[in-house]
């Protein structure tokens, strides 16, 4: 079965047959939700979250994993900024792991924002969201404030440039 990382979404089908191997029957009701709302946006979340996790932990670089969201994500994904929100959880939850060290976060959040995965204003909404349980929240957004902050500003002056 294809994977939603491939860029491509499961079909119903490919989803079942995946979870009977795994020894899951799916019920009727799972089924009709996954077949209207579509697979990729039912598992999109989890693969990309596990991808973050995982590089993140391996050490890999900016580079590489900007190189994989290319290559795997559609551009469109990442233009919602509900989904861009998924992808700061990941980094908060990664900071939450490493035992929250100072300057992390705002380093993750800096590099995935240079890198053009993620935007100033899905920070605000991250920034705002209450609904999220996650760990770490507090941490992470304590460790970026200033950088968020300093952000904000150079963002607000160039609108009142233009």
């Amino acid at each position: 079965a294809n994977s939603p990382g491939a860029g491509k979404a499961w079909t119903l089908k490919e989803v079942e047959q995946g979870f009977s191997e795994a020894g899951i029957k799916l019920k009727p009701f799972e089924a009709r939700k996954i077949e209207r709302h579509g697979c990729g946006l039912i598992f999109a979340h989890v693969t990309y979250t596990k991808f973050i996790q995982d590089a993140l932990k391996g050490g890999q670089d900016i580079a590489a994993i900007k190189a994989w969201f290319d290559k795997n994500v559609a551009p469109a994904w990442l233009d919602s900024l509900d989904n861009q929100l998924i992808v700061i959880f990941a980094l908060q939850l990664h900071h939450h792991e490493q035992g929250a060290p100072k300057g992390l976060m705002t380093k993750l959040l800096k590099d995935f924002y240079y890198a053009d995965i993620l935007t100033e204003d899905a920070f605000n909404k991250w920034r705002d969201d209450n609904k999220d349980e996650t760990p770490g929240k507090v941490k992470a957004i304590s460790d970026a404030a200033l950088w968020l902050n300093e952000l904000a500003a150079a963002s607000s002056e160039s609108d009142e440039e233009e």
